[in-house]
Formats: structure tokens, sequence, C-alpha cells
């Protein structure tokens, strides 16, 4: 008897010519919004991703305010605390203690021989330190919050004086006093004349820097965002010459600051080699004479342009998700 060899295509037949009747109408029927009328398709503009568009990218950048406001004066209590180098030395004579009120990170890197590590929030309740005459130590940047914290530590009646170093550190390191950096930095610190871009913006903000330009132009000096107190036009030695006897002048006058910070003199150059160049003919001449105390910013102009561009860049993509690579 002849056998049929598939006899399954009987069970199976209705269902497979349904399935070729539904694909045939699938691959007839017209397909649904894939594409535009030409009509629609010359209207219809390709979008470019936000993450991929540098252009979009830059405005965003310019769109962040890094403007200064207006710097506050100091009260009189407040600049009661403050004492110079040369009379905190001579209380130090006298058995007054220095206390340096750096975290704990920045006295780790360089610390200072001589004087006690004590974080700022832990001078009240020290109880090593009751009944002394404090000589505190900051950063030279942080002039504002040690003065009102130099208050209330006067107001609570455990030390018997407490007086505020003008310059912190940096007076210290500049007037030769021992320091011992971290062995195992892999860096040395900055020289003590050097202010960094950091530091720069910081003290901003309090009014410590009296600016002067050397060899800027000034419509580029505007990028520092401070009141330029001196422009010299020349980055040479005669410059420098012409710098040094007018720092004598305003050495010798009594400061008009209305806010009552004591300013510091800022040498800007404009790029890191003018800078060091500066530097070194500027040490010279304290070697051959007394030269006022000159602070130079570090690199220059380029430099606080290329950390404001850095600054403006995390403030533009603060709350952000990190951008994804085009094509991803």
């Amino acid at each position: 008897m002849f056998r049929q060899p598939f006899p399954q295509d009987r069970r199976t037949g209705p269902l497979a010519l349904g399935l070729l009747a539904l694909l045939a109408w699938a691959t007839s029927c017209p397909a649904q919004n894939t594409t535009p009328p030409p009509e629609q398709a010359e209207q219809q503009q390709p979008q470019q991703s936000p993450i991929c568009s540098r252009d979009e990218e830059s405005d965003t950048l310019r769109q962040v305010d890094f403007s200064q406001a207006p710097v506050e004066p100091y009260t009189d209590a407040e600049r009661a605390c403050w004492v110079d180098w040369n009379n905190a030395k001579r209380l130090a004579a006298q058995g007054a203690q220095w206390v340096d009120v750096r975290e704990a990170g920045m006295v780790q890197r360089l610390r200072l021989a001589g004087a006690w590590p004590v974080p700022s929030q832990e001078v009240t309740g020290k109880a090593a330190l009751r009944g002394l005459n404090l000589l505190i130590l900051g950063e030279d940047t942080d002039l504002r919050a040690l003065s009102r914290q130099c208050v209330i530590w006067k107001q609570s009646g455990n030390f018997q004086g407490v007086h505020l170093v003008l310059g912190g550190v940096r007076a210290w390191r500049l007037a030769g006093q021992p320091v011992q950096p971290d062995a195992r930095s892999a860096s040395a610190p900055d020289q003590p004349e050097v202010v960094t871009p950091a530091e720069f913006r910081q003290g901003q903000a309090d009014g410590l820097w009296r600016v002067v330009t050397l060899g800027v132009d000034p419509n580029e000096a505007r990028a520092l965002g401070s009141t330029v107190a001196m422009t010299i036009p020349t980055d040479d030695a005669q410059a420098l010459q012409k710098l040094q006897q007018a720092l004598a002048q305003a050495h010798s006058k009594p400061a008009n600051d209305p806010t009552g910070a004591p300013p510091s003199w800022l040498a800007v150059a404009a790029d890191a080699q003018t800078q060091a160049r500066l530097l070194a003919l500027w040490n010279q001449k304290q070697q051959q004479a007394a030269a006022p105390t000159l602070l130079w910013l570090g690199g220059g102009l380029r430099a606080w342009r290329d950390y404001l561009t850095g600054q403006q860049q995390l403030a533009a993509h603060a709350g952000h998700a990190l951008p994804r690579p085009c094509g991803m």
C-alpha cells in the first residue's frame, strides 16, 4: 500500500495557509510612519544631539556668572584681632603660643616647626590652650573666616589673649621660619611668594589683593575680575625698578581701604615663563636691597584664564549627568 510521506500536512495545512496569508497582507500594506512624504521631508531638519554640540556647550559655559560681590567691611572687633608679623614675633618672645589652625591635610603637607597644630573647630575646647596667649596661624586667604572666629575665641574667656597673624602661614614662610614638608609628597610646596589661581579667587572676596600688572594689555587684564591698582606696560628689569619705587612710596603712606583689610601687592605677568623670570629678578633685588613684600600670581594671566575655564566647566555641568560619546 502506498504511504503518504508527510501525514502531518493534513493537520497543519490550515494553520500554514493562514500564516502565509497574514505575511502576504503585511508585505503588501504600505509602511506606516517610516518615510515622510517629500514635502514633509524637506521641512524636517536633522536634530543634532546637544551632547555632541561644542557650540551649544560653549554657550552654556558663557552663561555662568563668576562676578565678585562687593567686599564687606570688617568690624572693629575683627580688626582688633589682627597682628602683623613683627608684633607677632614680639608676643612670641614674651611667651605667646603659635597655633596652626589649618585643616589636618594642609598641616600634614607642610608642618610649622614650633607651632601647635589644632584645627580651628577644636580650639575652644582644647584644654592645653586654656589661659594661654594665642597667635593664630591660618591660610593667607581665610582672613575673614578666622577674623570672625577670633572674636568668638576672645569672647569665650578661655584664653589670656587671641591674636590673628596677618598673612598666616605665608607670613611664617616669608620670614624664614622653619617648616617640615611631607616627605611622602611627590612635589615640593609652592614658593611662599606665589599665589595660586584658587587662592587668588578666594582672596578676591575679602579684598586681599592690590593688583599690579606687568606687560599685560589693560583689556586682557579685565579677565582678572579685580581693579588693577597699577599698570606697568613692560616686563623687564626697568619695570621692576619702577615697581619697587612705587611700592616703597605706597608703604610710606597710610592705607585708605574702606573695608579695613590689609591688602597685599600682587604682581600679574602674562604667562608662567614671564612670571618665573620676573620673580627671579625681583628676588635678586631683595638680596641687594630690602624690597617691599610682593606676591605673584602663579602662572600669570594665562594660568588664571585656564583656571577660570575649568571652574566654568565644573559649574556648568554641576548636577547634570556626564555626557555620553557621540553616537552612543
